[in-house]
């Protein structure tokens, strides 16, 4: 799900909103971050659902493993640990693959199918989380609940792109809710996302058909001239800066 899809912009984000509102002002802010949680899950989930116990699993994880590490005489074997384990789990989905075919090439074997589909945003998350790690182990982190935490992780409006941002500037926006949807809060919100939607849609797409067709030919075999070569360049480093810039006024 994209954020400048038909399906987040007329029925995601106003149905998320709205029971958000409605749960914090029905039960209180605990249930508005559990709305939120749980559309964060329906977001994530929206392209392979199959993902979903990989990212459940290592919020849990790692949110237990905190508190282990908290409690323990000697913290760094165990911050070590949870490091290793991190990395190795985003290493095997990232690079497994990778050395398996060249394992296979130096041994002149054929490479072995292993059949890894890289889940979204495991890269953002994983680092989210190792950077919690990291400042749990320096006694940086804000106290919280799992609620908050996995609020912190899996919030959908950067799980899957970023940005990755430290637990003690988000996570006591969590803790410290109340439950309530101010309007002026709400016409910011509407203000910033229309304006990356129009970065989006206007300045990056547009662009988008000067870039394409440079690049298109250039991977064809196909020579451009001077002015295109440059025109294709200058379109698509636009366009990239524009799609990043909405993004960030999207979310």
């Amino acid at each position: 799900m994209l954020f400048n899809s038909p399906v987040f912009v007329v029925a995601f984000l106003p149905l998320c909103l709205g029971l958000f509102a409605l749960a914090g002002w029905r039960f209180g802010p605990r249930a508005a971050l559990v709305v939120l949680l749980a559309a964060s899950l329906v977001f994530y989930g929206w392209w392979k659902p199959v993902f979903l116990p990989l990212l459940a699993g290592s919020i849990v994880g790692n949110y237990l493993w905190v508190g282990v590490m908290r409690r323990a005489m000697r913290r760094k074997p165990l911050l070590v640990a949870g490091l290793v384990a991190n990395l190795g789990l985003l290493g095997w989905f990232k690079y497994a693959g990778l050395f398996a075919a060249t394992g296979a090439s130096l041994f002149g074997v054929r490479a072995p199918d292993l059949g890894i589909v890289l889940p979204l945003g495991i890269s953002f998350f994983t680092f989210q989380q190792i950077m919690y790690l990291v400042d749990s182990y320096q006694d940086e982190t804000p106290e919280c609940g799992f609620v908050d935490y996995a609020c912190f992780v899996g919030f959908f409006a950067h799980l899957l792109a970023g940005p990755i941002v430290r637990p003690r500037e988000i996570i006591p926006q969590f803790v410290r809710h109340d439950g309530r949807v101010r309007s002026g809060d709400l016409v910011a919100g509407i203000e910033m996302f229309l304006l990356g939607l129009a970065k989006k849609l206007v300045l990056a797409d547009s662009l988008a058909r000067f870039a394409d067709p440079g690049f298109r030919a250039a991977a064809a075999g196909h020579p451009l001239s001077l002015v295109e070569a440059w025109v294709a360049l200058l379109a698509y480093g636009a366009q990239i800066y524009f799609d990043f810039s909405g993004y960030s006024g999207l979310m």
